[in-house]
């Protein structure tokens, strides 16, 4: 409810008109001793304005009480809670915990970890392998890369191969001329990557791919070329017996292409021949980046990076864990020292708006008695300025309407508040510089728990894991034993 701003005095007008009325017929007559009804009514609204402004700070004590009663209440848990979380020593307990909650999943992935590692660093020694496994991030990549190769190699070689019955005749066959083409130079040139491994036996097969990639390429797009020539002279494509016996002649002429010479009776077969070499070259480049350049050697990479992978989620999890308990006691031992250091200024500031308020309260009540009194007189003034007869007695006196609701302010005030700061004084001077000193030491103590405390049980891990590998082994009784 808002404060009380002048509505009296919007009444002025309309009582000296009463006034006046009321003074023409001699009312209220010389000997009464009571108000009339007009000062009646005036009374009555200048009075409810008083009890509205009085009861709206009464309202706003009520506020500042319960909020002095809130604030000493969590003076009281504050100063509960003090002493456990300064004895707190949990904390490594928690993290300790956590550690062996996950120790037997750690020492599996160890266990794991450590085999992968031994796989990649055997295939390393026997192939003379430095550097790191180099292969593309997303394996299907060098796939799907085929796929635009076979469909412009398709497109175009439908051109070549068109016959009577226009493009769509020769699709199907030049879709088969581009698989095989792409897929068999591409299939070459990673078996081409043998020739990286420090092994004579698999650098032959390498370079033997290799011979065999241009023996293939050069045999392959001739025997297309060639016979693109005699499916041009098919009486009936669909035929299979003729598509046949031209295939048949198409291989015997291609075969010359080792002597010198190239089967391409046109333009469009000569073009075909070159055009298919170009893209069987590429199709063995993007062969050769399938995957690491040394066969087998990025299988092994991956491998190992998935298991350090599948340990580093469980490590992070367990980090996690202990950092949020780490976070929660030092928001708790934050939170106690900037209580204590902000409580005693809420303190005074509840007091100081409490006491702004009563202020208010009483300059508002004058304001109310004020212009009470100015419209009274307005009144009366204009009722005797016509009336007939003297004017009554009581007319000399203005009652103080706003007298009972200028109320002192309560002393229970000044007796919680002088409490209170004294409460604040005493945990301050107890617990604050403990409480700043434990929130720096916890900072210090998570630091050593994510570092050492971490690397230690980590090392542990590590050790059970290889007495793991080790009570493993299936140890064979020697011949002199035996």
């Amino acid at each position: 409810m808002d404060s009380y701003s002048g509505e009296l005095l919007k009444a002025q007008g309309s009582y000296q008109k009463k006034g006046l009325k009321a003074g023409e017929k001699a009312l209220p007559p010389m000997t009464a001793t009571a108000l009339d009804a007009n000062e009646t009514q005036l009374v009555a609204d200048a009075s409810r304005f008083a009890l509205q402004e009085h009861a709206r700070y009464s309202r706003v004590e009520t506020q500042k009480d319960k909020v002095l009663a809130d604030m000493a209440n969590e003076l009281s848990e504050v100063a509960a809670n003090c002493d456990t979380l300064l004895d707190d020593e949990s904390l490594n307990e928690t993290a300790r915990n956590a550690l062996e909650h996950e120790r037997h999943a750690l020492v599996g992935l160890k266990r794991k970890a450590l085999f992968r590692e031994a796989e990649l660093k055997a295939y390393q020694i026997r192939h003379g392998i430095t550097e790191e496994a180099s292969y593309p991030a997303d394996l299907r990549a060098p796939y799907v890369w085929l796929i635009p190769f076979i469909l412009v190699e398709t497109i175009a070689n439908a051109f070549f191969y068109e016959n009577t019955n226009g493009l769509l005749g020769g699709a199907f066959v030049a879709f088969m001329v581009s698989l095989v083409n792409i897929a068999v130079s591409f299939g070459l040139g990673a078996a081409f990557r043998f020739k990286n491994l420090d092994n004579a036996a698999y650098k032959a097969i390498g370079y033997s791919v290799l011979v065999a990639a241009a023996i293939v390429a050069l045999f392959s797009n001739a025997l297309f070329a060639a016979y693109r020539t005699e499916y041009q002279l098919l009486v009936d494509p669909s035929d299979l017996k003729q598509s046949s016996e031209a295939f048949t002649t198409a291989m015997v002429a291609a075969g010359h292409v080792f002597l010198g010479n190239i089967p391409a009776t046109d333009l469009m077969s000569f073009l075909l021949f070159f055009a298919g070499l170009v893209l069987s070259v590429i199709a063995f480049r993007k062969g050769m980046g399938v995957d690491d350049p040394h066969p087998g050697y990025g299988a092994r990479a991956r491998r190992l990076k998935e298991a350090e992978a599948a340990l580093a989620v469980v490590v992070e999890g367990v980090k996690a864990k202990i950092s949020k308990e780490l976070e929660t006691k030092r928001e708790s031992l934050a939170k106690a020292k900037n209580f204590l250091g902000q409580a005693e200024a809420s303190v005074q500031q509840t007091k100081a708006a409490l006491e702004h308020e009563h202020r208010k309260m009483l300059t508002n009540l004058d304001h109310v008695q004020r212009d009470f009194a100015l419209v009274l007189n307005g009144y009366r003034q204009s009722n005797v300025s016509v009336r007939p007869t003297a004017a009554p007695g009581y007319f000399a006196e203005t009652p103080d309407l706003a007298a009972q609701y200028r109320t002192p302010q309560s002393d229970k005030l000044a007796t919680v508040v002088e409490e209170l700061t004294g409460r604040i004084t005493y945990l301050k001077d107890t617990y604050q510089v403990q409480l700043t000193e434990r929130l720096r030491d916890s900072a210090n103590e998570g630091r050593a728990i994510l570092g050492r405390t971490l690397s230690a049980f980590l090392s542990e891990v590590t050790a059970e894991a290889k007495e793991n590998i080790e009570a493993d082994i299936v140890k064979m009784p020697s011949p002199n034993a035996a």
